[in-house]
């Protein structure tokens, strides 16, 4: 036992406090930063992420159920049946919150198709008509919008067109 206590480094009194499993992961993560390893910062902290398996061939059960096809043509047809995607506006509304410099600013900078001049425009009639729409989109991009814009501390929604 002597000759192990020599090798052992001395703990801290935090590092003596923590349980050993706590102490084994600092010490490993540590060493692997040390040596600049490969690792993720996740896979250092300990977190181990499981890989997707891929789908077997043969179940244990027997094989596998053969693949539906579709035909070209049918595909054709459900696109062409399929609706346009529906417009929907992005409304900001008036706030006494924020300066009207830090809206106009939050408009050009949230929503890449606005001119300064029009984000203006924009930040003035909600101010004095109390909302205005800032731009009308599909709803991804809407919903994009609307977080940024929020994001920046400006009171937005969205409506249907």
């Amino acid at each position: 036992m002597r000759g192990t206590t020599a090798l052992t480094p001395a703990l801290s009194q935090r590092e003596r406090e923590l349980p050993l499993s706590h102490r084994e992961r600092e010490q490993d993560s540590l060493s692997l930063w040390e040596r600049g390893s490969s690792l993720s910062l996740w896979e250092r902290a300990g977190v181990r992420a499981e890989r997707p398996r891929l789908p077997a061939t043969r179940s244990p059960k027997g094989p596998l159920p053969p693949a539906t096809r579709t035909t070209p043509g049918r595909q054709q047809e459900s696109r062409s049946k399929a609706s346009p995607l529906e417009p929907y506006k992005v409304i900001l509304h008036n706030d006494d919150h924020n300066t009207m410099d830090h809206v106009v600013a939050s408009l050009v900078k949230s929503v890449p198709q606005l001119s300064v001049q029009r984000a203006t425009e924009i930040m003035m009639e909600a101010h004095t008509a109390g909302k205005a729409v800032v731009i009308v989109c599909p709803i991804e991009p809407a919903e994009l919008y609307r977080d940024r814009l929020q994001g920046c501390g400006l009171t937005v929604t969205i409506e249907r067109d």
